[in-house]
């Protein structure tokens, strides 16, 4: 899953794993101007049934509405 399909979900209220730098409540709402990244994940090219590997991370950012990538 691309970096722009996952922002899709994301803003369609679906779950997406994101990261911070701090630690907060998974369930907290997010307040505008707050960054967070998201990292796609593709499979091994040895075993695509059995493993993923992550791609480089996507920064977003909570423009109050929706999440946008930076």
């Amino acid at each position: 899953m691309t970096g722009a399909e996952m922002i899709e979900k994301l803003n369609r209220g679906e779950h997406v794993i994101t990261y911070q730098l701090v630690h907060v409540m998974p369930d907290r709402q997010p307040i505008v101007g707050e960054k967070r990244y998201i990292v796609p994940l593709v499979p091994m090219p040895g075993e695509p049934l059995a493993s993923m590997m992550p791609l480089e991370p996507v920064s977003i950012i909570w423009d109050g509405t929706k999440w946008l990538r930076l």
